[in-house]
């Protein structure tokens, strides 16, 4: 519990039965942190190279979208 708490990490207990209900909103809220992150990241990376819009830039973005998130 310590290392969570250095980590800022929350530990919540979902009772039996409850983790349907919960994961669909959890998968919501990180695909969503996700898309902002890209997004932003994909505008950003855009301004400063109009010619950076290739599948490989876009993929480098999206692992670092997903390790921000």
């Amino acid at each position: 519990m310590k290392l969570m708490k250095e980590l800022d990490i929350t530990a919540v207990y979902i009772p039996d039965g409850c983790m349907g209900y919960v994961q669909p909103m959890d998968t919501i809220l990180v695909k969503d942190k996700i898309g902002d992150i890209l997004e932003e990241t994909l505008v950003d990376d855009l301004e400063e190279d109009p010619d950076s819009n290739s599948v490989g830039d876009r993929r480098i973005a999206i692992t670092h979208a997903l390790a921000a998130a």
